[in-house]
């Protein structure tokens, strides 16, 4: 599948760093520790209520208050290769051109923690990256959490980042920032040995946001367990969703039902980078034409199938022919690699991919995101259009790429305003010239200082909140 990536630089940054790249990296390792690490303490007895069962599918998710299992360790690891001074990744910032990230306040510790969490109210396990800042100066600092969303790597378990240099990155510079940094697999993308139980549900907002508090939850479970002997740092109760792409949706929806799912948790800032918000209005232009992005939407409907599970099957939605059978290729490609085995190469036209019949009703209808349940799937998991209630009123940056060829920036831009009409308090940047994956990265000095201002307390500025503005020449475009 075509990778709607939000590629961080510190992948780059880590690439050249002097680690062991036969160290295993493990120590400290606890077994099923669910039952001997404690979950967060102080939650309420009662959440409040969470909005599930749509689209046809009826389920009760759990909360706080049904089970004390949701964001319990399993099993935990210390990645010794990414114990790092904060002089050692300074010096790689310099080296690969963004020294204005540096100097970074901390060095690095880095976790690998299995957890358990949730899918439509059925216990499962997931994996994360748990980064944890270092003082030069040594002692336990008290951090917040930036619960680092990864965009589209692929859709099952080799695909999980967290077996990667990029996803280790993710984690290791949020925690040389200054933050615990959280940085899940989705679900159905173990990163251990341990296999997934389930695919992974692809753009499904609301179980990906449980999943990602559960990770936060297993965070800091583990570092106020005692089970570390040598006490790396201890979190707030402060978690920033920040992520791009497919990872700033999810950062949007953890923004969205944080305030019923986890409220032991404030979320005083969101960073939606690139985010594919508006999944049903992103859908109607990518099914007018061929385009990057309609294979992602093959995609999200193959997950979206198997999740609701109706229709029974794929058979007179994608086609099943020679020379790509996607009907019944497709799923087999989703679970078994982490890119889309050029299937969607030399693709000319929307009915090479979707039957003929099926474009047919899609018209009929009054486009894609009016024929059910395909609709009613794209409209729920999109912000603009889901039922399910925000209840925080943090502040969020939406970031946008002006040349993005797989997320389209005219929809997002609608996107922002319709959400600004909602209630939402939203700052507005776009990078001139910036193809998907190059806004997010060419805006991240913009995205530091933001998130710092609001951690800070400074106020927004009024004159530029819920304001859309021109693209323009992002800090980190690179010169010509």
């Amino acid at each position: 599948m075509r990778r709607s990536m939000f590629r961080f630089t510190c992948a780059v940054l880590l690439s050249v760093l002097p680690v062991a790249c036969d160290s295993t990296g493990t120590s400290d390792v606890t077994s099923d520790a669910g039952a001997d690490i404690p979950s967060q303490t102080d939650v309420p007895s009662d959440p409040g209520p969470v909005t599930a069962g749509l689209c046809g599918l009826s389920y009760t998710p759990l909360s706080v208050a049904d089970t004390a299992l949701l964001g319990t360790v399993v099993s935990w690891e210390e990645d010794s290769q990414y114990m790092l001074t904060a002089e050692t990744l300074d010096a790689v910032l310099a080296t690969v051109g963004y020294s204005s990230f540096s100097p970074l306040p901390y060095g690095s510790r880095l976790y690998r923690v299995r957890y358990r969490t949730q899918d439509k109210g059925v216990i499962h396990q997931a994996t994360t990256l748990v980064g944890v800042p270092q003082p030069a100066e040594g002692g336990v600092g008290t951090y917040p959490s930036v619960l680092w969303l990864h965009g589209t790597t692929g859709f099952s378990d080799p695909c999980a980042p967290s077996r990667t240099l990029e996803g280790a990155a993710g984690a290791v510079v949020m925690a040389a920032l200054g933050f615990v940094g959280v940085a899940p697999d989705y679900l159905g993308m173990s990163g251990d040995d341990v296999p997934s139980d389930m695919p992974h549900p692809y753009l499904e907002g609301q179980t990906t946001a449980f999943t990602s508090l559960d990770a936060v939850r297993a965070a800091h479970a583990l570092l106020k367990s005692g089970e570390i002997t040598d006490e790396p740092g201890r979190p707030d109760d402060q978690v920033i969703p920040w992520g791009g792409s497919q990872g700033g949706h999810a950062a949007l929806w953890v923004d969205r039902v944080a305030g019923t799912y986890a409220p032991e948790f404030r979320v005083p800032a969101t960073v939606a980078v690139i985010p594919p918000a508006d999944l049903a209005g992103q859908a109607e232009v990518a099914f007018q034409a061929v385009c990057p992005g309609l294979s992602n939407f093959a995609a999200f409907m193959t997950s979206a199938q198997r999740w609701y599970g109706a229709p029974a099957s794929m058979a007179g939605v994608l086609t099943d022919t020679d020379p790509r059978h996607y009907a019944s290729q497709l799923p087999i490609t989703m679970d078994t690699l982490c890119g889309d085995g050029d299937m969607f190469d030399g693709v000319t036209a929307v009915d090479q991919i979707f039957e003929a019949s099926f474009l047919a009703q899609t018209t009929a209808a009054g486009g894609i995101s009016h024929l059910e349940p395909w609709g009613c799937y794209m409209r729920e998991n999109s912000l603009p259009t889901t039922s399910t209630p925000r209840v925080g009123k943090g502040p969020v940056l939406f970031v946008l790429s002006e040349k993005d060829e797989l997320v389209n920036r005219l929809v997002e831009r609608q996107s922002f305003q319709t959400l600004c009409g909602q209630g939402y308090a939203m700052q507005f940047l776009e990078c001139a010239g910036a193809r998907h994956a190059q806004g997010g990265l060419w805006s991240l000095a913009e995205q530091k200082d933001w998130l710092l201002d609001r951690l800070a307390g400074k106020p927004m500025d009024t004159a530029k909140t819920c304001v859309l503005s021109d693209p323009v020449v992002c800090s980190g475009t690179p010169a010509e």
